[in-house]
């Protein structure tokens, strides 16, 4: 009469049956496992309209294409507490998007707009890290776009 115990499992080694069974229920555990961390993390898209601003890249394109034909490129002049952005226009109106790759909650947007050659944007409130500053302009009814990358040190 055989009975089943685990010191006869011990004794007399794993039979396959056991082993494939140890080894498939370690595989879902870990699966499970990774499936709840990965719900834990943080996942922000670049943007919150991400899908929306991707339907009109075109004109962020076409825009970008201006800039480049232009013979005076808008300069970032970085100061300790702001960033005065000189355009090569006088009267520019547009919209100035502070992006922070580490951090969507700390993106920043203002709307500007100049009578002269320069815009000073306050920078003296931002957190340290990366930040992409990007500018879309106008100018007699042209689009303009421009970027700057910024590393903002505490």
């Amino acid at each position: 009469m055989n009975t089943f115990s685990i010191s006869t499992i011990f004794k007399n080694g794993f039979h396959w049956g056991w082993r494939i069974s140890i080894i498939y229920i370690s595989f879902a555990l870990s699966t499970l496992g990774f499936m709840f961390f990965s719900l834990t993390q943080k996942v922000d898209l670049v943007s919150d309209t991400y899908y929306k601003e991707e339907l009109n890249y075109e004109k962020t394109i076409a825009a970008k294409r201006n800039s480049s034909s232009l013979s005076n490129e808008v300069l970032f002049n970085v100061q300790q507490s702001a960033i005065s952005i000189v355009f090569p226009f006088p009267q520019v109106d547009g919209i100035i998007k502070m992006y922070r790759p580490s951090s969507s909650s700390s993106d920043k947007e203002y709307s500007f707009k100049t009578n002269s050659y320069t815009y000073v944007l306050p920078i003296a409130d931002i957190p340290a890290g990366l930040w992409i500053i990007k500018v879309t302009w106008k100018h007699n009814n042209t689009m303009f776009y421009n970027e700057y990358r910024l590393y903002e040190e505490s």
